[in-house]
């Protein structure tokens, strides 16, 4: 009678299978747990980091960022537990601790800690302008339009067993035009910031009393 050869992993897992022994690499599979992901929905952020930017002609700046980051839905209180912002499924705030300028738009979840954040055009040209116009305040610097040609906001959440972070970054391209010293002229900058921090709580809002 003529032999049939049989590979030994094949020849092994046809006796396991037979004998009605577990598959051994099956078991290893399915005792690994799915990573826990980040809630970013109705989420609060307190981030610092570098900023850094360059105006053609003019100079360049450097500092740090404080920044706190929410994330909607979410109702944010004032000292008197009083509504004064309400941001809504899919929106974002971002305020500067030091200046209390704010930045609003929306976000995308792509899913595994990672988001697109659009933020509001007008909002972020006058973000820019004002930094710019505040650090050269000793050159008389006045930006009277600011045209934006590119723009990159992102941010990542990772789940950590110590404690959850998220890293934010936004970089910006521009042409300014306005005046220098009362000379007018047009120059092109950047601006970019990378901040990263850890999740405040959140109070929820407190039922009126009767």
């Amino acid at each position: 009678m003529r032999s049939i050869w049989i590979p030994s992993s094949l020849g092994l897992a046809l006796l396991a299978a037979a004998m009605g022994v577990p598959f051994l690499f099956q078991d290893t599979a399915a005792a690994k747990k799915p990573q826990r992901q980040v809630l970013i929905e109705s989420s609060a952020w307190e981030l610092s980091g570098p900023v850094k930017g360059s105006l053609r002609k003019v100079g360049k700046i450097a500092g740090t960022a404080d920044l706190q980051l929410f994330f909607g839905p979410l109702d944010l209180l004032d000292d008197s537990n009083q509504v004064v912002f309400t941001l809504e499924t899919g929106h974002f705030l971002l305020q500067d601790l030091s200046s209390g300028a704010t930045l609003q738009g929306q976000y995308f979840d792509n899913g595994k800690g990672k988001l697109t954040l659009s933020p509001d055009i007008d909002e972020l040209r006058s973000t820019v302008a004002s930094t710019f116009e505040s650090a050269f305040d000793d050159l008389n610097l006045e930006i009277t339009e600011l045209v934006l040609s590119k723009v990159a906001v992102t941010a990542k959440a990772k789940a950590r067993s110590e404690g959850d972070s998220i890293k934010l970054k936004l970089s910006t391209r521009f042409l300014a035009a306005g005046t220098l010293n009362n000379e007018p002229g047009e120059a092109k900058g950047r601006f970019s910031f990378s901040v990263q921090g850890v999740p405040v709580m959140v109070e929820p809002v407190q039922p009126a009393l009767e």
